[in-house]
C-alpha cells in the first residue's frame, strides 16, 4: 500500500471551480476569459489562455473552456489508521469498471459524507478526467486508499476495529433494519459481478436493498447513492 499525490490533466467548467475552491489546482488552461483569468491570479494559479476554438481543438468540446492540471490525493493505510474516527464511512469499490459509475459513486459519497474509497490497482476503472467530470467535481474533495488486495485489505480494516457491510441482493437483512457501528466500511461491488465471493465472505453484515420492480438489481452508483444515505442517517 502507498501514497502519493498525483498530477492528471482534467477539464470542465464544474470541476474546474471545485478544484480551485478546495486548493487541489496546480495550472489552468482557459479559453480567453477575463473574469476567470483575474480568479486564477487572486488564487496565485499559473495559467494558459487560448482562443475558443484553440481550446477546442487542444482540449475537446467537453471541456467548456476549463482546463486544469490538479493533485489526486492517495492516502496509506498508516493514514486510514489516523483517521478513522473521521471517517466514519469508508467505501470500498470491489473492482468498479465502467468510469461513469466510478464517478457517480464518487459523488453521491461527496452528498452524504463519504470522503475516502479503498480502490484495487487492478482491475479498478482508473482516475481520470472523465471520472473526474461524471462525479461533477466531488473527486477533488475526495482521498483513495489505492490497494493490491481487497480481501485482505478488508481483513486488515477489521483488525483495527472498522465493521465491513456489504450489499448484496441475497442478504439476510434489509438496509433499513441493520445496526450500523463505527467507523464503518461498505462494499460495493462491480457492474457486472457484483461482490466477488472471497470479498464478500470478509463482509460482517451482508444486507440487501428491497425492491418491488421486476428488475432486480440497481447499478452500482444506484446501490451506492442508497447505501449512502441510509448510513448517514444511523452514523
Amino acid at each position: 500500500m502507498w501514497s502519493a499525490i498525483n498530477s492528471m490533466l482534467a477539464y470542465g467548467k464544474n470541476p474546474f471551480y471545485e478544484a480551485l475552491n478546495v486548493g487541489k489546482m496546480k495550472k489552468g488552461f482557459i479559453k480567453n476569459d477575463d473574469r476567470v483569468i483575474e480568479l486564477l491570479k487572486k488564487h496565485g494559479i499559473p495559467y494558459e489562455t487560448y482562443e475558443p476554438n484553440k481550446h477546442k481543438e487542444k482540449f475537446g468540446k467537453d471541456s467548456q473552456g476549463y482546463a486544469f492540471e490538479f493533485d489526486v490525493e492517495f492516502i496509506t493505510f498508516e493514514e486510514l489508521i489516523d483517521k478513522k474516527d473521521e471517517n466514519n464511512l469508508v467505501c470500498i469499490l470491489d473492482h468498479i469498471q465502467d468510469p461513469q459509475n466510478f464517478g457517480a459513486i464518487i459523488r453521491a459519497g461527496h452528498c452524504f459524507g463519504v470522503k475516502t474509497f479503498v480502490i484495487a490497482k487492478d482491475n479498478q476503472a482508473p482516475i481520470t478526467a472523465a471520472v473526474l467530470k461524471s462525479s461533477a467535481g466531488a473527486l477533488v474533495y475526495s482521498k483513495f486508499l489505492h490497494v493490491t488486495n481487497i480481501s485482505r485489505t478488508i481483513e486488515e480494516m477489521k483488525k483495527i476495529g472498522f465493521w465491513i457491510y456489504a450489499a448484496d441482493m441475497n442478504g439476510n437483512q434489509t438496509i433499513s433494519d441493520i445496526e450500523i457501528n463505527k467507523p464503518s466500511a461498505v462494499i460495493i461491488g462491480s457492474e457486472g459481478d457484483g461482490i466477488r465471493t472471497n470479498v464478500l465472505k470478509k463482509a460482517d453484515v451482508v444486507f440487501k436493498i428491497p425492491m418491488k420492480a421486476k428488475i432486480d438489481s440497481l447499478n452500482a452508483s444506484q446501490s451506492a447513492s442508497i447505501c449512502f444515505y441510509e448510513f448517514s442517517k444511523k452514523i
